[in-house]
């Protein structure tokens, strides 16, 4: 009983690990046109917030893999959320498009984290058939975090 009662909570910490990657950017997207006129800038500016954040996090996830088999996979998940905790104060704070785009940059980075190691930690935590259940209900929250973030954006 215990042992199942932790399985589910590491089950759920996985889900939200691995939907955060997703809401961060489709919370983010109904306050683009408000972000291009309170900064009087234009729609392309704006839109390479969502640039550098996808291209960081695509290079980041290529990394934090052989990184977490290295040093560990609590680490690496803890250095890229600080990261990403961050990022997310820098762009809270950000007074114009280039420092939004940088905190959107570090975003990337640190969000990949993430997305990289719930999997990873999946398959450490998860054996046979708990795995491919476990593996299911990770792709269901990611397929409905996106249609979620613009409700609780």
């Amino acid at each position: 009983m215990q042992k199942n009662t932790l399985k589910i909570r590491a089950l759920l910490i996985l889900c939200l690990l691995a939907a955060f990657p997703p809401l961060s950017t489709d919370m983010y997207l109904p306050a683009l046109p408000l972000l291009v006129a309170s900064w009087d800038s234009t729609p392309a500016t704006i839109n390479l917030t969502l640039v550098g954040f996808f291209i960081s996090f695509s290079v980041a996830l290529l990394v934090y893999g052989p990184l977490s088999d290295r040093y560990g996979r609590k680490p690496v998940l803890l250095a890229g959320i600080s990261l990403y905790i961050l990022a997310c104060l820098g762009c809270a704070w950000a007074n114009s498009a280039t420092a939004l785009i940088i905190g959107r940059v570090a975003q990337g980075l640190g969000a990949a984290s993430a997305a990289t190691l719930s999997l990873a930690m999946t398959k450490d935590y998860f054996d046979g058939a708990e795995r491919v259940q476990a593996m299911t209900k990770m792709a269901i929250i990611i397929s409905l975090a996106p249609m979620l973030a613009p409700v609780l954006g």
